[in-house]
């Protein structure tokens, strides 16, 4: 268990979070919206002796996916989850756009390489994106140091598990800095941040049954590696306070 002062602040991190990821939730929620009022207009133009099935399904498809960001960004604040099947590949280039703007602002680019299997698992999706957003946003801080700035993801399937890694090219990771990375408030950026995104980001990875670690990378910089388990469900919320497999989270499907 952590100090309460320490749950209180990964609540404002939370929070905070949600704030940053707006813009991507706006966007997404505004796309499906946006399917729903063409798919209607088209209704109301063909009038009631439509028989094709199509845009009834497809208004309902997009209607559930609303509600599903709804609920999991809604879980996520209240520090629960709402897990999903999802492709973990389209989860990372989420987070990659909702992060575009910094990425660009710093000249930095992003190069993707997963393997072509599917890497479905049972996940909240906010809740993986934070994780990819502040390995992104502290690498982004780590770049700034350096000419070259690139930062490589990578993901394939090994076994019953998804590994998806983090390198980049900046100054690397310092050995005064390696076992201190993930505690709570610790920070190398001079008074800036909470000092607990990646403190964040590692405890979401084994609230999922996972793990996040971090090494230095091959030849410089450095280099974070997120496993997360294949899918074995459909759906499930997971309460506050309890972990991936728990059988206090009730199954949805």
């Amino acid at each position: 268990m952590y100090p309460v002062e320490t749950e209180q602040l990964w609540k404002v991190e939370r929070l905070a979070t949600i704030g940053e990821a707006t813009t991507a939730i706006m966007h997404e929620l505004n796309n499906r919206l946006t399917v729903v009022m063409g798919y209607a207009e088209m209704l109301c133009a063909q009038g009631e002796g439509l028989s094709n099935g199509e845009y009834p399904r497809a208004l309902r498809h997009s209607c559930e996916q609303c509600c599903r960001l709804a609920r999991e960004v809604l879980a996520f604040a209240k520090g629960g989850t709402y897990r999903i099947k999802k492709d973990l590949r389209g989860i990372v280039v989420k987070a990659v756009e909702s992060a575009r703007d910094m990425l660009d602002g710093a000249d930095i680019k992003v190069r993707l390489g997963f393997s072509d299997e599917r890497m479905e698992a049972l996940v909240s999706e906010v809740q993986v994106r934070q994780v990819v957003f502040s390995i992104i946003r502290n690498a982004c801080h780590e770049l700034t140091r350096v000419e070259r700035r690139t930062i490589e993801i990578t993901g394939w399937r090994e076994r019953d598990r998804a590994v998806i890694t983090f390198s980049d090219s900046g100054p690397g990771i310092r050995d005064e800095d390696a076992g201190r990375i993930f505690d709570p408030f610790y920070t190398t950026r001079n008074g800036e941040g909470t000092g607990l995104g990646l403190s964040m980001a590692r405890r979401i990875a084994e609230e999922h049954g996972g793990s996040l670690h971090a090494e230095r990378g091959v030849g410089a910089g450095a280099r974070f590696v997120l496993i997360l388990p294949l899918a074995e469900g459909m759906s499930t919320y997971i309460r506050p306070g309890t972990v991936s497999g728990d059988a206090s989270g009730s199954r949805l499907t």
